[in-house]
């Protein structure tokens, strides 16, 4: 037995509208029957089918949930950085900690550059207090090669920098 139709209102405002309505009472713009009809919900013994725009918006709305933002995952960076920051301030000097995250940004972005190149889902850095960084994500048929290659790509290329650095320190005049 099929249940009583509901409109969820005008698409511009909101306000509820009778189903044959050709203008909105709220807002006075003009309602389509395919906009209303897009819009419908159908209540059929306790089950509710919906329009194709609100099962669209349901859609879009259940894929978000699914699957984080970027958004959400550089709220994550911020916010453990800045838990990192407070927590560490008290036994560093600022100097210290500005070089200490560097180092750690530095070798956990080769980490994250190596899982987003390799197909790895998911994929997030954060700061742990006492502890240093991560990144973190889902590897779904990664071939173990580049498992590996992920691995070595946190501190290859800060060995690699650091000896750069060093025979630059090493050269006469080097300081001047």
């Amino acid at each position: 037995m099929t249940g009583p139709i509901v409109y969820p209102g005008c698409p511009r405002c909101q306000q509820p509208n009778h189903p044959l309505a050709i203008k909105c009472t709220g807002c006075g713009s003009l309602l389509s029957s395919e906009a209303l009809e897009a819009e419908r919900v159908i209540e059929t013994d306790g089950q509710l089918t919906f329009g194709p725009a609100l099962e669209q918006r349901f859609q879009a709305t259940l894929d978000v949930l699914r699957n984080p933002k970027r958004l959400a995952a550089s709220w994550v960076l911020v916010g453990s950085l800045v838990l990192f920051l407070l927590v560490g301030r008290g036994e560093r000097s600022l100097g210290a900690l500005a070089v200490l995250v560097g180092v750690l940004l530095f070798h956990e972005l080769g980490h994250f550059a190596g899982m987003k190149a390799f197909g790895y889902r998911d994929v997030r850095m954060f700061f742990i207090p006492f502890f240093g960084a991560a990144v973190s994500g889902k590897r779904a048929g990664v071939a173990p090669w580049k498992e590996a290659v992920v691995l070595l790509l946190g501190p290859v290329p800060g060995v690699l920098r650091g000896l750069q650095l060093a025979s630059c320190l090493e050269k006469p005049g080097a300081g001047r």
